[in-house]
C-alpha cells in the first residue's frame, strides 16, 4: 500500500502492480475498509433461507397478476 486518500466521497488505496504502475481499488474492497454496518451485525446469519425467499418472491408475483 503507498497510500490511502478519500476522492469525491470514496475511500481509495492507493498501490504498486508488479509493473510499477500505481492502482487504486476501493478501501471496501480490502480488509482495510470499514465494514458494512449490515453486514456487521448479521455477522453471516440469515433469518431466511434462500428457497423460502424464492417461494415469496413468487408468492407475491402470483397475487399482483
Amino acid at each position: 500500500m503507498v497510500e490511502r486518500r478519500g476522492i469525491r466521497d470514496q475511500d481509495l488505496i492507493f498501490y504498486q502492480d508488479a509493473a510499477g504502475c500505481l492502482r487504486s481499488i476501493s478501501a471496501s474492497f480490502t480488509s482495510s475498509g470499514t465494514p458494512d454496518a449490515v453486514v456487521a451485525l448479521g455477522a453471516g446469519r440469515s433469518r431466511f433461507r434462500v428457497a423460502d425467499l424464492l417461494a415469496l418472491r413468487q408468492l407475491l408475483e402470483d397475487i399482483q397478476r
